[in-house]
């Protein structure tokens, strides 16, 4: 398995992708959510030590990743959508390859 700390952005107005700076923590099989201010959180997924429970927020004005409070169960492969209020519910995935989660969290404002 491959674990990536990469990403791009796409312009829909050239059709072109630009890279961004390097992720906090490079990783597969993780959530991302867009959040109401245009900032893309990322949760969970897996590494070569194992399953995350590590996030982090990307800010597209600084183009910088920045670490944020860690989920309270780790998860690869779960579900995450943004509530009303601006908190992001993540729920399901799985702690291992066979062992599937029935939990959720909602994280913190």
């Amino acid at each position: 398995m491959s674990f990536f700390d990469s990403g791009e952005l796409y312009d829909p107005a050239t059709g072109t992708y630009s890279p961004t700076p390097a992720m906090r923590s490079a990783r597969t099989r993780y959530t991302t959510t867009l959040l109401a201010d245009g900032w893309v959180l990322l949760a969970g997924g897996v590494d070569d030590a194992g399953v995350l429970l590590s996030a982090e927020i990307y800010d597209p004005g600084t183009g910088a990743f920045t670490d944020v409070r860690p989920m309270g169960t780790a998860r690869q492969l779960a579900t995450a959508v943004l509530l009303s209020g601006g908190r992001v519910l993540i729920a399901g995935g799985f702690a291992h390859a066979f062992t599937a989660l029935s939990s959720a969290e909602i994280s913190q404002a």
